[in-house]
């Protein structure tokens, strides 16, 4: 017995995607390499796309991007994640849409 496919299938969201480094922006960890990849500072599923509409990540040049992942500690990323949160309430975000978004506070 046969069954026909449905006609309509649910549409799956599409993650936003980063711009691409084009090397001129420098890392905003090491300040000396070129930076070729971006790094959302929150994890986890669903977390994606609400760090990237923020700028709630960072541009890394690949040894730091490897570093982050391998020997720094929690305490050095969170502390880096609070940096950057201070930095996005500078021009004018609040704590609380911050929180609404991302789901978290470092403050």
């Amino acid at each position: 017995m046969m069954f026909n496919k449905p006609k309509h299938r649910k549409q799956r969201s599409q993650h936003v995607s980063n711009k691409r480094l084009d090397g001129s922006t420098t890392c905003e960890l090491c300040q000396m390499r070129p930076a070729t990849e971006w790094h959302e500072l929150r994890s986890g599923k669903g977390y994606r796309t609400p760090c990237i509409l923020l700028g709630f990540q960072l541009a890394l040049c690949r040894h730091c991007h490897k570093a982050w992942h391998e020997k720094f500690t929690k305490a050095v990323k969170d502390d880096i994640r609070r940096n950057k949160q201070l930095q996005l309430m500078a021009n004018g975000l609040s704590e609380k849409v911050f929180r609404e978004r991302i789901g978290k506070s470092w403050l």
